[in-house]
């Protein structure tokens, strides 16, 4: 083997002789030289043919994913309030289903005109009139009886009409209630529920 080195290009050359002895066809003795070429960057030990990312190059990769995240951040607050309003849709929807199923269960000569405010957390859960400033949603029923039915011109007592009125109402915002104790206000969102009831002899 030899061994030679050039400190101008710092390359490395190596030549090599090598002898391989056969075993086929009655022995004999095959010649194989090959030359190794090896280049190094003087003191760096990378290879003199590689070749990086040049500052015009970065550059334009970043203007390119600069432009192009633009539009989908722009997105994101859009999409962060689609989420919040359909959570508090599901959830009011859910308070709205209790409420609904709990006066189904009530004797229709104890439905009362007034029923007081109830409070709920964000999960849905009823809490106690003390905890009203933890409380996200706030329910207000109303109940109007003596239904007229579609295409009557006259009252039915036996039935009622169950408003169901649900605020997202995490400040805890005054609430003001107008004819028939419903909830007028404009500055918060209120979602309203009815449904009727009727009297089982």
């Amino acid at each position: 083997m030899r061994l030679t080195y050039e400190a101008t290009h710092a390359i490395f050359y190596s030549d090599m002789n090598m002898e391989i002895q056969g075993h086929a066809g009655g022995g004999g003795t095959s010649n194989l030289r090959f030359k190794l070429i090896q280049g190094f960057k003087a003191g760096q030990g990378k290879p003199l043919g590689g070749r990086g990312f040049s500052l015009v190059e970065v550059l334009l990769a970043l203007g390119v994913v600069t432009f192009a995240m633009i539009p989908v951040l722009g997105l994101m607050p859009i999409g962060l309030n689609t989420f919040r309003d359909s959570m508090n849709t599901t959830i009011s929807s859910q308070i709205a289903q209790g409420v609904a199923n709990e006066l189904q269960q009530t004797d229709f000569d104890q439905l009362s005109l007034s029923a007081p405010v109830r409070y709920f957390d964000a999960q849905g859960n009823e809490l106690p009139a003390t905890s009203k400033s933890s409380a996200v949603y706030h329910v207000n029923l109303a109940f109007l009886k003596g239904t007229t039915l579609p295409g009557s011109a006259e009252s039915n007592p036996n039935l009622a009409t169950v408003i169901v009125q649900i605020a997202h109402n995490p400040g805890n915002k005054p609430l003001v209630a107008g004819a028939s104790s419903i909830w007028t206000n404009q500055d918060i969102k209120i979602v309203t529920y009815s449904s009727k009831l009727a009297r089982v002899n």
